[in-house]
């Protein structure tokens, strides 16, 4: 199964071509991707798709993510559950050699968006790392916990929820 990325295509153009998606973009000839080899594929958000196109992607059991410029998603558009049984994707993911690659840059992705986010939150510099920023919320933590032992689990859990 492939991962198509398309999001930071320029001038990009989908299309079906029988049980195919129909790529143009940058200013290149037209490839074709067959549905049935796809699992994924990230498009631009601001991409104007067609529902017809989403169904039958969603129908070949495409998952389909709108995203930024950066790449982070915005939107997802996810196929039923039913059209592939949850143990046939369980084992299609045992089989990848490179699925704790892609959780790790999903991490990355989710840790790019949020730290500057935590970073506004607590009033830190825009230079602060992560520890910075968990630093900063166990003090905050600890003017509302009763004792050191609330604040060290209360401290776990921020960890553990970023």
């Amino acid at each position: 199964m492939t991962v198509l990325y398309l999001h930071k295509m320029r001038d990009l153009s989908i299309s079906l071509d029988g049980p195919s998606l129909a790529v143009r973009g940058n200013g290149q000839a037209t490839r074709l991707y067959p549905l049935a080899r796809l699992e994924r594929i990230h498009l631009p958000a601001s991409l104007d798709l067609d529902g017809k196109l989403l169904l039958r992607m969603a129908l070949a059991g495409v998952a389909v993510a709108l995203c930024r410029r950066d790449g982070s998603p915005v939107a997802w558009c996810l196929p039923s559950v039913s059209e592939k049984p949850l143990a046939s994707n369980i084992q299609k993911l045992e089989k990848r050699f490179d699925a704790p690659a892609h959780l790790s840059e999903w991490q990355q992705t989710q840790l790019h968006v949020l730290l500057p986010r935590l970073r506004r939150c607590f009033r830190l510099e825009t230079t602060s790392t992560l520890e910075d920023v968990e630093r900063a919320a166990h003090r905050v933590l600890q003017k509302f916990t009763a004792g050191e032992a609330d604040a060290r689990a209360a401290r776990q859990w921020l960890r553990e929820e970023i």
